[in-house]
């Protein structure tokens, strides 16, 4: 019977270090503060968020968020949303910006309302 205990406790651990290793919250996205000398420039943190029309592709999303004075971080997601940097003072004018072009769906503040 303790033979039986040891080994479900000794499956049990080995469960939970899979699911722990395997858990995306380590990963290099989910907005750790802790980075090493040599994983290279930390970029600004995203503030905002942008959908783009169907058809827009890597290069022309890139250049709507940089002609709104924003740099795209990442994305799409699932969901199609891409994460963006805009100018912290012209963050505002920036999503507007953003919202004006036909090939933009969605654009909004991921950090909340700016006075």
């Amino acid at each position: 019977m303790l033979r039986v205990a040891a080994q479900a406790a000794f499956v049990t651990g080995v469960g939970v270090v899979f699911a722990l290793w395997q858990s995306p919250a380590a990963g290099p996205d989910s907005g750790a503060g802790y980075r090493t000398l040599s994983s290279g420039v930390v970029s600004a943190p995203a503030n905002g968020v942008v959908v783009f029309a169907p058809g827009v592709d890597r290069a022309a999303a890139s250049a709507i968020a940089a002609g709104a004075g924003g740099q795209l971080l990442g994305g799409p997601n699932a969901a199609g949303a891409w994460k963006l940097t805009l100018p912290a003072g012209r963050r505002n004018a920036a999503l507007a910006a953003l919202r004006a072009d036909r090939r933009v769906v969605l654009a909004q503040p991921l950090d909340g309302p700016q006075p």
